[in-house]
């Protein structure tokens, strides 16, 4: 079920574009289970994820927090990180050369490409209770927010991130709704989504060569998903 109306969470537009990069083996795997892969974030490599902000802290400080008070509260937030799932897409109108070359260790990749309705579309179906968020990019040594709501923790990356432009799908393990659905400390989480009424089309690595860009296209005609399918021209020669 999809969250509407939280108030941490800044809905992207329903037309927006979303893009997904992977690399193969996980391409593949979301044909064969039809599911997204939710990775829990104190997994994630940026430590700050789902961290309090040095802004937040002097705003519990002005509010009568004590230093106990405060220390106490950092504490938890490192076991809520343990607690939080997060789907994360690019939102661009165009595909990103820096995403390319940050998700794929190799030539051998693909993007799919999707909108904010059509993810919005697959999870709400879902028993799991789901947010959708477009994430902020703030300086950490100055933005305070709401500490009362933990979702404030995971809408918000340093700015040193905002060229990902990111769109994430966010699950909280302990949520009433989904406690009983989601095992304890479980690593990832993985929900089941409609692949037709997710994927608007498939880009293929610009770097990759004929015979992976084949290999996609049989793929995916295979798994009887009936989608555009194309290699990114993002590095043809120019017109000279």
């Amino acid at each position: 079920m999809l969250h509407t109306g939280h108030e941490a969470f800044h809905y992207p537009e329903p037309k927006s574009s979303l893009w997904r990069y992977m690399d193969f083996t996980k391409f593949i795997s979301l044909l064969e289970t039809n599911q997204l892969y939710f990775n829990r974030c104190d997994h994630f490599d940026d430590p700050y994820e789902g961290t309090v902000t040095q802004g937040t802290t002097h705003l519990m400080c002005d509010n009568g927090k004590t230093e106990q008070d405060i220390e106490s509260y950092i504490e938890s937030t490192k076991v809520w990180r343990q607690q939080m799932y997060v789907n994360c897409w690019c939102k661009s109108e165009h595909e990103s050369a820096a995403m390319w070359g940050l998700y794929l260790q190799t030539t051998e990749g693909v993007a799919i490409r999707s909108t904010s309705a059509r993810l919005a579309a697959v999870l709400d179906p879902t028993p799991i209770s789901v947010g959708l968020t477009e994430v902020r990019y703030v300086d950490y040594e100055r933005h305070a927010y709401n500490w009362g709501n933990i979702f404030h923790h995971y809408v918000y990356k340093r700015l040193s991130f905002r060229h990902e432009m990111e769109v994430r799908a966010v699950v909280w393990g302990i949520e009433e709704q989904n406690q009983p659905l989601i095992e304890a400390n479980a690593p990832h989480v993985l929900i089941d989504v409609d692949l037709p009424t997710l994927i608007e089309s498939v880009q293929i690595s610009p770097t990759a060569q004929p015979w992976f860009v084949d290999l996609v296209k049989r793929c995916v005609k295979r798994y009887g998903l009936d989608v555009p399918v194309v290699q990114s021209d993002l590095y043809r020669s120019p017109l000279t």
